[in-house]
């Protein structure tokens, strides 16, 4: 995933400065935010709104509640013995569902350190794959791996699929992206299509919620998706998909915030989880590029990527590794919407539907209806270099 992202990253990088093209410029009043920053819907509120008294508030207040309760259970009468009963048995309830939900928010609530990752049995607790990440370097290791706690921390990441992902919908219908399955390696593939990105949906997705999403999507892969370790031999690194289908000069420069932005959060924050990166239906102008660009990676990195254009050979390699049963839509580069079906799809799915309703039934941005007449439409102002909300 990280090696995929960076060629495309570079790739456009070198388009845009051979042709001297302004990207993303203060010059031109466009704000660029510095560091990712969370969402209004993945900020997290407290269990009963913005409102709700903090645990230490409600342990003073139960106390409270208790020592009225003793007060009135010691001087019973026949009158209120019952409405004291129903009162305490409702309480009982209250707590009980309290204690629910508190249970299902720690039971998805994950550290970056997970069983079998190394780092049990690292000197200095550092994971396995952020000492590869470093090429074996101790120092730099304990580098990265202390910005990415500190980054998780700053963003509440280690909570993120606790918390009610309302832009779920709306990411997946605006930039196609799914979980494939596994291939003949049993590796999970994920494929993003960016050149069906629908732009026309442009007033309703904001990027850093869109980058949220994926951060969302990354948490679950590594944490409900895929539980297996180095340790009992499992695969920890994914097969990644680039479908180029589509993707346009303009759209490609258009992307290029998000594109850096993901690539740092990917690079940094989630290492060596690339097995095998296909750049599946690229465009001549891409492959131009990248023979540029080609000498410039790492030889583990190149040795990871395979650049492939629509033909027979990009069928051939794409049923060797993924099976018989890769869908044509995908070899052709057309419009494929059966990822809505494919079983991982429907599970992740459900687990956010699972997850609005435990934070008091929220409920999914809603997607728009786009008239037909201006799906043919160009953007006037790039998407990714759209002002954040205030």
């Amino acid at each position: 995933m990280r090696s995929l992202l960076s060629v495309l990253n570079k790739c456009i990088s070198f388009f845009l400065l051979s042709r001297s093209v302004v990207v993303l410029g203060r010059k031109n009043n466009i704000h660029r935010p510095k560091s990712l920053s969370l969402p209004s819907s993945f900020i997290r509120i407290p269990y009963g709104g913005a409102d709700a008294v903090t645990t230490d508030d409600a342990a003073v207040l139960s106390a409270k509640e208790g020592e009225k309760k003793e007060e009135t259970i010691t001087t019973p009468s026949s009158e209120n013995t019952s409405t004291t009963t129903e009162a305490a048995t409702t309480t009982t309830d209250e707590n009980t569902n309290d204690d629910t939900t508190t249970e299902e928010k720690n039971k998805y609530t994950f550290s970056l350190f997970q069983d079998g990752d190394g780092s049990e049995e690292d000197e200095d607790g550092i994971p396995a794959r952020y000492i590869r990440m470093q090429k074996g370097n101790r120092e730099k290791a304990k580098v990265a791996l202390h910005k990415t706690l500190e980054w998780r921390k700053e963003h509440d990441v280690d909570t993120i699929l606790s918390r009610s992902n309302t832009w779920f919908e709306l990411c997946k219908e605006f930039q196609p992206h799914f979980f494939l399955g596994h291939d003949t390696t049993d590796h999970i593939i994920f494929v993003q299509r960016p050149g069906f990105t629908k732009f026309e949906m442009l007033p309703y997705v904001k990027p850093d919620n869109l980058l949220l999403h994926y951060c969302y999507i990354m948490e679950y892969c590594w944490n409900i998706l895929n539980t297996s370790t180095e340790n009992n031999g499992g695969q920890t690194t994914m097969t990644a998909i680039l479908d180029l289908a589509k993707v346009k000069l303009r759209s490609a420069r258009d992307m290029l915030y998000f594109v850096r932005q993901f690539v740092s959060m990917m690079s940094h924050h989630y290492p060596q989880r690339s097995y095998k990166t296909l750049i599946i239906n690229s465009p001549t102008w891409f492959s131009m590029i990248y023979k540029v660009i080609q000498p410039l990676l790492r030889e583990s990195t190149k040795l990871k990527i395979s650049i492939l254009t629509r033909g027979t050979k990009q069928q051939q390699l794409m049923k060797e590794l993924l099976g018989d049963d890769i869908d044509e839509n995908l070899l052709n580069g057309t419009e494929y919407n059966g990822w809505k079906d494919l079983p991982m799809e429907k599970e992740l799915h459900e687990f956010c539907l699972a997850r609005l309703r435990e934070n008091g039934n929220e409920t999914m941005e809603p997607i728009p209806t786009i008239s037909s007449s201006n799906t043919s439409k160009k953007p006037k102002k790039s998407f990714f270099s759209m002002k954040k909300d205030k």
